[in-house]
């Protein structure tokens, strides 16, 4: 599975109801460690239970405003629905196995 693009925050909002473990990365097109990190969310998405999604700054910036995201790429860790790691800068894909096996514990 790959990660899922958000269309606004009417669609953050449903995915947080819907599912557990969700990891939200802000990114954008321009940004290149938003690039680097896309086999990394990919990996995640695809071997985990936890459900992946990009948020595009460009297109989603009531979403990155609403979570004070000031840097890319950001990336939110959220567990039934509530904030509860968030991480600044480029993370390899054991960064963010640790941070996700972190939450669930």
């Amino acid at each position: 599975m790959e990660p899922t693009p958000l269309a606004g925050a009417a669609d953050l909002d449903r995915v947080l109801q819907q599912h557990e473990f969700v990891l939200v990365a802000f990114t954008a097109d321009w940004c290149g460690p938003c690039q680097q990190m896309k086999p990394a969310l990919a990996a995640i998405a695809s071997e985990t239970d936890t459900v992946v999604v990009t948020a595009d700054v460009d297109d989603c910036e009531s979403v990155a405003s609403d979570h004070a995201v000031r840097q890319l790429p950001t990336q939110l860790v959220f567990v039934d629905g509530e904030l509860v790691e968030q991480l600044v800068g480029a993370q390899t894909e054991t960064r963010l196995r640790r941070v996700i096996v972190s939450v669930r514990q």
